[in-house]
């Protein structure tokens, strides 16, 4: 498919989305869509993504030594809990997991259980086939999760790089209510691409925001979509975090 009938398709998704939402549809949804839709969001549609011929690299792209310093880290976690697991939220070409496994391995502090989170299916096989070609003899440590675990996990948590591909609920905030934001279509299908985000929906009379006197702008929330069980270790978190905290 040339990727301006791709775009079409998508368009024509999102619009009948709007459609069948009664003209809109909030920004969390619309983001979702256009990043995860099966066969059709960015990261969902097929098209290489990440390092040469791509559209952007991460630090794993470019040279296994970031892996390596960062499963020093992880060996020193797992050796104070005796044993553990490691959980990756969003493993892009799985390069990460398997340049960490990799050295875990060299360093005798192999997790019982790699856990990646990946709603893409898409990136699922392309970690899958990276890892059997290079580690396949720890594939069986490998699983797959489509959400968060509801059980307790002991171990470590990564995400490098992944905030910005989580949808998120954008609001604008005043002194009286919180307005949750959305899309619509304005001017006929072919405008979907560029409709605003400018029609709210009242949601609720806030608690006043800390340091916020007055009107606060438009932010956005970060939104995983469940609640992460006990005994998630953060270890490390992509460059972003400090400007999505202050964001949100």
């Amino acid at each position: 498919m040339m990727p301006h009938e791709h775009s079409a398709r998508l368009r024509e998704r999102l619009a009948a989305e709007i459609k069948a939402a009664g003209g809109w549809l909030s920004f969390e949804r619309f983001m979702d869509l256009a990043l995860y839709a099966p066969g059709l969001g960015y990261y969902s549609g097929g098209a290489r993504k990440l390092g040469m011929g791509g559209d952007f690299t991460t630090a794993p792209e470019v040279s296994r030594l970031f892996g390596a310093c960062v499963a020093v880290q992880c060996a020193e976690v797992l050796r104070s809990l005796s044993a553990g697991s490691i959980m990756e939220i969003g493993a892009g070409s799985g390069r990460l997991a398997a340049d960490l496994l990799a050295r875990l391995e060299t360093l005798g502090q192999l997790p019982e259980h790699y856990w990646i989170l990946e709603v893409s299916a898409d990136l699922r096989q392309r970690q899958r086939e990276h890892l059997e070609k290079r580690l396949p003899q720890l594939l069986h440590r490998v699983h797959w999760l489509d959400r968060p675990p509801g059980e307790s996990f002991d171990g470590v948590i990564l995400a490098n790089e992944v905030l910005d591909a989580l949808p998120v609920a954008r609001f604008c905030w005043h002194p009286s209510t919180v307005e949750e934001l959305g899309v619509e279509i304005r001017g006929g299908a072919r405008a979907g691409a560029r409709a605003g985000a400018d029609r709210s929906r009242r949601l609720h009379q806030p608690a006043r925001r800390p340091g916020d006197p007055g009107d606060g702008p438009e932010c956005a929330l970060g939104h995983p979509g469940a609640a992460l069980p006990r005994g998630f270790y953060p270890a490390a978190v992509g460059t972003r975090l400090r400007e999505a905290l202050r964001c949100g």
